[in-house]
């Protein structure tokens, strides 16, 4: 036998739609989300973060400048 370095009791089971019972397909689907605390994710969605820096407020640019004067 073979050891590919992973445990199959250890991998989480995914099922896969084949056409047929859709219903029972979705609810395993959904129960696997939510049992990983993701089902948040498929019904609202992943929003990607903005890759430009936020630009710091009025105050804490006072602030900085401040600090940069001492």
């Amino acid at each position: 036998m073979v050891n590919s370095g992973t445990n199959p009791a250890t991998e989480p089971f995914i099922p896969i739609f084949k056409g047929e019972k859709y219903h029972l397909w979705s609810l395993k689907m959904k129960t696997m989300f939510k049992s990983q605390e993701l089902w948040d994710l498929v019904e609202h969605g992943y929003e990607e973060p903005d890759p430009t820096p936020a630009e710091p407020n009025q105050r804490l640019k006072k602030i900085i400048r401040r600090m940069q004067k001492h």
